[in-house]
């Protein structure tokens, strides 16, 4: 059997997304055969998302080790790599260079990046559970999916919801892990329900017909479902990625969060779904 050990991160200014894709691939080896373990060398807030879903804590040493975090630590990485006999490397946005800290990188984008070392990338490395495919055959009656995340003043996913209703659209508000003590604070704008920590999005994008949100895990998720994204980014590179997504028809790109007023964005979602609804 095949020992993994997996070390990710999640938080306030981090979001779900790492642990999200990394809960993705334990179950995916679980399922393979493999004995897929937290490191406990480092243990973080991921290492307890990971647990309650199934995934302990791991031994001192495994044949693998994967690694997705957003904060690289040449120190953490140095001790994980002495603690495996190969390190697989997951980069969720921009095309940093770990040719020569892993014997594997593993880029998420919806393109191929071409390296000098071993590498994968494009739609077919993307980490997503089997579960996300497009439902054609569900009907989608609600409009727009607010989903930002933790990381995402929450008065912003608010106002964009606010802008929403106010051009006629229906949907729902996510309330991330991070700000469940806004659930019983925040006034919903007409037309829209409110929905607390919900661990998976899948059946909410199932059921909507865009997603208005962040750069980043849930994108992904939410074009595999059929659920039109239109995405601000964080950083630079979010809004790199988000642009080069919008290239290739995976989502709009409206540009970088912090630069971009709730009804901007709203503006982007109206438009987008009243042309998905034309064609």
């Amino acid at each position: 059997m095949t020992s993994v050990l997996i070390y990710t991160e999640t938080g306030l200014d981090i979001g779900l997304g790492h642990v999200t894709r990394m809960l993705h691939l334990a179950h995916a080896l679980q399922e393979a055969g493999a004995d897929v373990g937290s490191w406990p060398h480092r243990p973080t807030a991921a290492t307890g998302w990971m647990y309650r879903r199934g995934i302990p804590m791991g031994p001192s040493s495994a044949a693998i080790g994967v690694i997705d975090v957003m904060n690289w630590d040449n120190r953490m990485v140095d001790a994980l790599r002495s603690a495996v006999d190969k390190l697989v490397v997951v980069v969720g946005a921009g095309q940093d260079e770990y040719g020569e800290t892993a014997n594997l990188t593993v880029y998420q984008t919806g393109w191929k990046v071409p390296t000098d070392w071993p590498s994968l990338s494009g739609p077919a490395h993307l980490i997503l559970g089997p579960e996300y495919a497009r439902q054609s055959d569900v009907p989608r009656n609600r409009d727009a999916l607010v989903v930002f995340g933790a990381a995402v003043p929450w008065s912003y996913s608010v106002g964009v919801a606010a802008c929403l209703s106010g051009g006629r659209l229906a949907g729902t508000l996510v309330v991330p892990p991070y700000h469940a003590h806004e659930f019983g604070h925040t006034k919903l704008p007409p037309g829209f329900d409110m929905i607390c920590e919900p661990w998976s999005l899948r059946e909410l994008q199932a059921s909507h017909c865009v997603q208005v949100g962040s750069v980043g895990m849930s994108l992904y998720e939410a074009a595999a479902m059929g659920c039109y994204p239109i995405v601000v980014g964080r950083s630079e590179d979010h809004v790199r990625t988000g642009l080069r997504l919008h290239e290739l028809g995976y989502c709009a790109c409206v540009g970088l969060q912090a630069a971009t007023s709730e009804g901007e964005i709203a503006s982007g979602a109206i438009s987008e779904l009243a042309f998905l609804r034309h064609e």
